[in-house]
């Protein structure tokens, strides 16, 4: 299975243009919702989701990047280099979301059966999620995962790997490395899931 190292090169041409995207996502939502202590968690969400998604339309020129413009719900999906897909979803407390019942979501959670023929990787179906640093509320936190299969609620999340991007979009991904620890692949994280994450599309 593809690894860490393997797959960030491919994810690079489109972090900055994502990272600047929940910024933008970020302050929009909270303009709607100034006040925390009063906020719908729902409407909040939607609401960076939607303008996240409207910044990644509007970039002119997409090298090695696309975005399926028809995504239910304001969904962000992804392709890269027309091979590899990504969902991009909120998380809270560094979490994967769970993809729920959707069959959709599911299929997404999986990996492909059909091994590469050239060298290459094979098609990966990957996720992004993030969250609001505590210490910069503008800031977003940007996690990458490779899926096993899909989990149910409250169920540990079945990964093949996390790890972190961070939200600056001059940083060099080339730098970043990944620790898998004792047993690599089987790394366990404990969820907890944003409601307002559960029937997005």
């Amino acid at each position: 299975m593809p690894t860490p190292h393997d797959v960030l090169p491919l994810a690079e041409c489109t972090i900055p243009h994502l990272a600047k995207g929940l910024r933008l996502g970020i302050g929009f939502a909270d303009e709607l919702q100034p006040r925390t202590d009063d906020r719908d968690s729902w409407f909040w969400s939607h609401s960076a989701r939607w303008r996240t998604r409207g910044h990644l339309l509007s970039v002119p020129k997409r090298e090695g990047w696309g975005i399926n413009p028809k995504a239910p719900n304001s969904g962000i999906h992804l392709r890269l280099q027309d091979i590899h897909t990504v969902r991009v979803l909120r998380s809270l407390s560094e979490t994967v979301p769970h993809p729920g019942r959707n069959r959709a979501r599911c299929d997404a959670w999986m990996q492909g059966t059909m091994p590469p023929n050239d060298g290459t990787l094979p098609a990966l179906s990957l996720l992004i999620d993030w969250r609001v640093r505590d210490d910069e509320p503008d800031e977003p936190l940007i996690y990458l995962s490779l899926p096993k299969r899909p989990w149910r609620y409250g169920a540990k999340p079945e990964l093949h790997w996390r790890v972190p991007i961070t939200g600056d979009a001059d940083q060099d991904l080339a730098n970043l490395r990944f620790e898998p620890g004792m047993f690599p692949g089987d790394v366990m994280v404990t969820i907890k899931v944003d409601p307002s994450e559960r029937n997005t599309g």
